[in-house]
């Protein structure tokens, strides 16, 4: 949480350099953009993650339930976690930091075993954080909110030697939406700035993926698999400076500052994934092999 918290802090402060340094309504909106540009690929790849699920197609009536969470981002995130950020680390570069986290419930359902098709699952997951506010100490503070949808089809393509081998193939479409708002404020000389940053995305993701796995005995599976993503959204950023107070006397609004700039989501990418399931828990890792997005993911799941 201290990593956490830090990383927060350091964004709020580069907001604040950000206002501190514009000259004029032209160059907010170029920051604005410039910010939108950095996240998009982050914001690209988190819609699509989370199809983390090991191979084995059931048939009807068999059901899988589980809930999970991740958290996804670029890959130099997790260095960052480990070292914070450098004093020399270029204020965008920081928000090209910017994690995405999910959260979710899904479901599996087995069908039956029908001609020309084969055997097939269906499942579907949903993801929700409420609009919340963390405050910090020194005038900083964010606000996160998230929602998320998503249908999975599998097709079981091998199941060999007592269900020890499997694989299928899968089709997933996605749909997240939110946002991040980092706000700082300070008083000096009775004059109060506001600065307030709002990152929203909203966007879907289509993948396509084959994926192998090793059934241990008893304990679980190992597996991975790769495919291809197609992502279609985009990210906006929001920049309002204000400022209020009383100067010589004299209670007074200072003009505030407003700017916006949107950029569009990565189109398209290949993700690779490995992962484990262990009695009930699950864990993994998906990489896009273009966008070198990362994400660690895990959960518990139950079958019936």
């Amino acid at each position: 949480m201290r990593i956490i918290i830090s990383f927060v802090v350091s964004l709020c402060i580069s907001a604040a350099v950000f206002a501190q340094s514009i000259t004029n309504q032209d160059d907010l909106n170029k920051i604005a953009g410039d910010i939108a540009g950095a996240i998009k690929a982050n914001y690209g790849f988190v819609t699509g993650s989370g199809n983390y699920y090991s191979p084995g197609v059931r048939q009807f009536p068999g059901l899988r339930i589980g809930v999970g969470a991740g958290v996804a981002g670029n890959a130099s995130l997790f260095t960052v976690f480990n070292n914070g950020l450098s004093t020399t680390t270029n204020i965008l570069d920081a928000f090209k930091l910017l994690p995405g986290v999910y959260d979710m419930v899904y479901g599996k359902v087995g069908l039956f075993d029908l001609p020309l098709i084969g055997l097939i699952d269906v499942g579907g997951r949903l993801g929700y954080f409420p609009k919340t506010t963390f405050t910090l100490p020194g005038g900083y503070g964010f606000t996160v909110d998230n929602f998320a949808f998503g249908l999975e089809v599998r097709r079981k393509m091998l199941d060999e030697f007592g269900g020890l081998l499997k694989l299928d193939i899968r089709a997933s479409i996605d749909v997240n939406s939110g946002s991040i708002a980092l706000g700082y404020s300070n008083t000096v000389s009775n004059v109060t700035l506001t600065v307030t940053n709002t990152m929203a995305w909203t966007g879907s993701s289509f993948g396509v993926k084959a994926v192998g796995g090793i059934s241990i005995p008893f304990l679980g599976t190992v597996y991975a698999g790769i495919g291809p993503n197609i992502n279609v959204g985009s990210v906006k950023d929001t920049i309002n400076v204000n400022g209020s107070g009383e100067l010589f006397g004299t209670v007074m609004n200072l003009p505030g500052l407003n700017a916006s700039g949107t950029a569009s989501y990565d189109a398209f990418d290949i993700r690779a994934l490995a992962g484990v399931h262990l009695f009930v828990l699950d864990v993994a890792v998906e990489y896009g092999l273009l966008s070198k997005g990362i994400c660690l993911s895990g959960g518990v799941s139950f079958f019936f």
